[in-house]
């Protein structure tokens, strides 16, 4: 058998964006001693000569090949998409780029089983396309933006997401609350398949380091609310926690948000270690106790797996990335959305009751070994794409 992965934006060069994908089907095609086997198109933005000449991303995009290898042994075909700020005439450049590249794609569906599309749009919408046209069967993976799809307002619109979704031989949602959107609004029943770790990766610590280590891993945007714990650190180091802590902060800074002033201003004394390696990120994991990101948007967020997996007691957000996948204050905690008050009192109960933290990392531990194990998980992917 034989699987299309389409996803805009798969890795490219050295760039790692959305390898996870690459690195799920390596790991199928290694259960399945290669029965089950992929291929793999990118959709990247149009770019042109004068497009090129204004922004360097775009001159980049203009730049590449039709297809090019990742890391020297992954072929990646492309085609490209005419984008709109904001996706504004999403669906119309979508069917546009379909019928520019018909040809190609006719060419390069010729051997293939299935087609994995890795988000509604424009993915899943071009997968939908190459059923009606060419017959082959598709599945789709649903993350965060699946929701500003979901518009009660536009008929049209949610016509058409009915449609992707209805004729989709499995819809696959990587956290609970894309699920329970998706059986509300259209009465579809979709899987979850959440994001899987190596259980060699797991790192059992339940020790506490004096002072308590927390961590945050991300790249600093706006959405992940890293202001919010520097703004509830400054209200417990004036009520006298300063001394029982230190913070660490790992990830790509953002030239549009001064976080090291931020910090400056709420009297926290926060280490910024800039982007580090994947593997460096996870070594940071390993000395940590707490893993704080109340990040108002995720797919899933991997990362809080990672955390978890490395003996980390983890403060993650309702309704977003892992929700419904570990218990509340007993495999995890959840913060309220946006809540600066919340996440104060959640970090403040973990300072004031030390015990919970050693007990979180354990039974953190325990539930990613239960639910979060490629070895449970990754057999899913096959039965959906065999059946």
């Amino acid at each position: 058998m034989i699987v299309l992965n389409l996803a805009k934006f798969l890795p490219f060069q050295n760039r790692k964006i959305n390898d996870i994908i690459i690195r799920n089907s390596l790991d199928v095609e290694n259960l399945t001693n290669k029965k089950v086997q992929f291929r793999y198109l990118t959709i990247l933005p149009y770019s042109n000569w004068l497009l090129g000449k204004l922004r360097d991303d775009w001159n980049r995009y203009y730049r590449f090949p039709k297809n090019y290898l990742f890391e020297n042994k992954i072929e990646i075909h492309m085609i490209r998409k005419i984008y709109f700020p904001g996706n504004r005439l999403n669906f119309f450049t979508t069917c546009f780029s379909f019928l520019g590249n018909v040809l190609f794609l006719k060419k390069m569906i010729k051997d293939i089983n299935v087609v994995h599309a890795h988000n509604l749009m424009p993915e899943g919408l071009i997968a939908f396309l190459m059923k009606k046209i060419f017959k082959t069967p598709y599945v789709l993976s649903l993350r965060r933006d699946t929701i500003d799809y979901v518009d009660k307002g536009n008929p049209f619109q949610r016509k058409i997401v009915k449609s992707i979704l209805g004729n989709a031989k499995e819809n696959i949602c990587l956290n609970y609350h894309i699920k329970e959107n998706v059986e509300r609004e259209f009465g579809i029943k979709p899987i979850v398949i959440p994001h899987s770790i190596d259980s060699k990766e797991i790192f059992k610590d339940y020790e506490l380091n004096s002072p308590l280590r927390l961590l945050t891993a991300s790249h600093i945007r706006e959405e992940k609310r890293i202001d919010l714990i520097l703004k509830a650190l400054g209200q417990l180091n004036k009520e006298g926690y300063k001394d029982q802590y230190e913070y660490i902060i790992v990830g790509r800074e953002n030239k549009n948000i001064d976080l090291r002033k931020f910090a400056e201003d709420m009297g926290v004394e926060a280490e910024f270690r800039g982007e580090l390696t994947h593997q460096e990120t996870l070594e940071e994991m390993e000395k940590s106790d707490i893993f704080i990101l109340p990040s108002v948007f995720e797919s899933f967020g991997r990362v809080y797996v990672e955390a978890m997996a490395k003996s980390n007691a983890t403060i993650a957000v309702k309704d977003t990335g892992v929700w419904g996948v570990f218990e509340n204050k007993k495999e995890i905690i959840y913060a309220d959305k946006n809540c600066y008050q919340s996440l104060y009192q959640n970090i403040k109960f973990l300072f004031d009751n030390t015990a919970q933290i050693s007990l979180l990392k354990e039974n953190g531990v325990r539930a990613i070994e239960s639910k979060c194990l490629k070895e449970k998980n990754i057999p899913r992917y096959i039965q959906v794409y065999l059946s």
